[in-house]
C-alpha cells in the first residue's frame, strides 16, 4: 500500500507591477516521471490539496520557492501553526526555518487530511541542478528559458 509519494517541483517567477509572482509551476512524480504544470499558485495548491496520499515535495532552494508558497497560503485562508507539525488541522501548515533564515521544510495538512511536506533538496544535495545532472550522468539536463520574454 502507498502511504507517501515523492515529487520534485519548481516555480518560475517574474516581476509584475513591482511584485515578484509565480507565472509557471511544474511538479514531477519521482516514480512515474509524470509532469503536471500550470500558471498560478491557486492551481498548484489545488493539486497539492487533492493528493490522496501523503507526499514529500522537493524544491531545490526552498527558501526561494517556499517564500511564495507561504505568502500565498497566508493570504488565501491557510493558517500557520508554529507548534508541532504532528497536530496540524486541515488547512494548517508549519514551516521549519532556522534562526538564520534557512528553510528546512514546510508541512501542510491538505484537504484530504494527508500530510504534505515541502523539503529543501539543496540541503540534501548541495549542487546546482545543472551540476547534478552532469555529475550523476543523467540523460535529462537543466532546461533553459528566455527570462526576458514577457509572460
Amino acid at each position: 500500500m502507498i502511504d507517501k509519494l515523492s515529487y520534485t517541483a519548481d516555480y518560475e517567477t517574474i516581476t509584475r507591477d513591482d511584485t515578484e509572482c509565480v507565472w509557471l509551476w511544474d511538479i514531477c512524480n519521482m516514480l512515474t516521471l509524470e509532469h503536471i504544470h500550470n500558471t498560478n499558485m491557486d492551481t498548484f495548491l489545488d493539486f497539492v490539496n487533492k493528493l490522496k496520499f501523503g507526499a514529500n515535495i522537493y524544491f531545490h532552494n526552498l527558501k526561494f520557492d517556499g517564500s511564495f508558497l507561504i505568502n500565498h497560503m497566508l493570504t488565501h485562508g491557510y493558517n500557520m501553526n508554529v507548534g508541532s507539525s504532528k497536530h496540524l488541522k486541515i488547512g494548517e501548515f508549519s514551516p521549519l526555518i532556522t534562526e538564520f533564515g534557512q528553510f528546512i521544510s514546510i508541512t501542510l495538512r491538505n484537504n484530504n487530511n494527508k500530510i504534505i511536506t515541502f523539503i529543501d533538496s539543496l540541503k540534501i544535495i548541495p549542487l546546482s541542478i545543472a551540476k547534478m545532472a552532469k555529475d550523476f550522468g543523467l540523460t535529462i539536463k537543466k532546461g533553459e528559458i528566455n527570462y526576458t520574454k514577457p509572460r
